[in-house]
């Protein structure tokens, strides 16, 4: 499947644009524009944001947006279930290591009542 940025980036170049003139076009900043082609969507604002310049870019171009949308929203769909699942990952190794440091701790209160009782 062809990237959004690389799809954008020939369609540009196709129609004869500039990314400056894409820029004048849609008044969307030049890093931005540079940083969809790239496929740098963390360099952009939020998501509704890049949605927008998708929209906006792909059409200024000539290109009809509904596809590279729909390539974006199943990647931005990726990525969330990507980082939910590390944010699980990461939780639940955290309560592995409350688990064991209070069972450490319940051994050592349990050992010092045994020895102070004398068995």
């Amino acid at each position: 499947m062809e990237s959004i940025g690389r799809c954008l980036r020939e369609g540009r170049e196709k129609g004869g644009f500039s990314l400056e003139d894409v820029e004048r076009i849609t008044k969307i900043r030049n890093k931005y524009l540079a940083a969809l082609e790239c496929g740098q969507f963390d360099a952009l604002p939020g998501y509704a944001y890049q949605k927008a310049f998708i929209r906006t870019y792909a059409s200024a171009i000539g290109l009809d947006p509904q596809p590279l949308l729909k390539r974006y929203e199943l990647l931005h769909r990726e990525q969330e279930e990507s980082r939910a699942a590390a944010a699980a990952a990461a939780a639940c190794k955290r309560r592995s290591g409350r688990v064991v440091a209070l069972a450490k701790r319940l051994m050592a209160t349990f050992n010092g009542t045994m020895e102070w009782l004398g068995l």
